[in-house]
């Protein structure tokens, strides 16, 4: 547990930045929700990145996997259930849970719908930091980890051209988007490994 005053500020100040950010580009104003997007989702990807703890063997790798499921996984189930249940009564459906459900929930991501918009970060999270975990731990040449992310953002931007063209391939957890992640998550990585803290000045041209 991190007491106060081992809080690094400008990470919480960061993330504040970040949760009003998402706020208001959800609040339908055409201005906000364009330029907000630049942004706002890559600099939670950027804070973890920032704040990921690199297992040094494969036995720490899975040890971090079960730590990570608890931490994200759990309450990803968790937070669907309570929303279910929200929409079923505002939606006058039964409380009973069903087939239809149960998929939702396993295939995660795009396929959730509107209502359960959100969750999508959770799982993203969990394999963008479990990818970057096995990355590190495989390809221990600075270049090699390099070629790997950079080919992982070129997919994703074809990804992003089928979208476009209407050929939307709607996967599992929105393991897609963790390819654009990683990018962004690895960025925070290196900020940490070269000791880079945020002045004002630098968060603003960030």
């Amino acid at each position: 547990m991190i007491s106060a005053n081992q809080r690094i500020k400008w990470i919480d100040i960061a993330k504040g930045i970040g949760i009003i950010a998402v706020v208001l580009g959800h609040s339908r104003n055409p201005f906000l929700s364009h330029y907000i997007y630049w942004f706002h989702m890559p600099l939670f990807f950027v804070i973890s990145g920032y704040l990921h703890k690199q297992p040094n063997s494969m036995e720490a790798f899975v040890s971090s996997i079960r730590r990570k499921t608890v931490r994200l996984l759990v309450p990803y189930v968790s937070f669907y259930f309570l929303i279910l249940t929200v929409l079923k009564i505002e939606s006058n459906q039964p409380l009973s849970i069903t087939l239809t459900d149960i998929t939702r929930l396993l295939l995660g991501g795009q396929n959730l719908g509107s209502g359960f918009a959100p969750l999508w970060f959770v799982t993203v999270l969990y394999l963008t930091q479990l990818a970057f975990s096995l990355l590190l731990l495989k390809v221990r040449n600075g270049k090699g980890v390099a070629a790997v992310i950079f080919s992982a953002y070129v997919l994703a931007y074809f990804d992003s051209v089928l979208s476009l063209s209407g050929r939307d391939i709607h996967f599992i957890w929105n393991a897609d988007v963790a390819l654009l992640a990683i990018g962004f998550y690895s960025i925070g990585y290196l900020l940490k490994r070269n000791k880079t803290s945020f002045d004002g000045r630098l968060l603003v041209i960030c």
